[in-house]
């Protein structure tokens, strides 16, 4: 649903074209939104080029199972 709404904003901020303020407050907006999301992947991000899922994560098959009993 959110990502729905980047066209509506995007022709908003374009207007007819004759403003250009809202337009480039606009991007500055985005990049710094991703400026933020790369600060998020380095502190968070896990190192997963050319691995598979089994090396970054141990499966849920492995996974104690007294820790979470099975509720019916």
């Amino acid at each position: 649903m959110v990502g729905s709404t980047g066209p509506l904003l995007f022709g908003w901020l374009v207007g007819e074209g004759m403003e250009r303020d809202a337009l480039f407050w606009g991007y500055v907006l985005v990049s710094v939104v991703m400026m933020f999301g790369g600060v998020v992947a380095l502190v968070y991000g896990v190192d997963a080029k050319g691995k598979s899922l089994e090396d970054i994560v141990e499966p849920l098959a492995k996974a104690d199972r007294a820790a979470s009993p099975v509720v019916i």
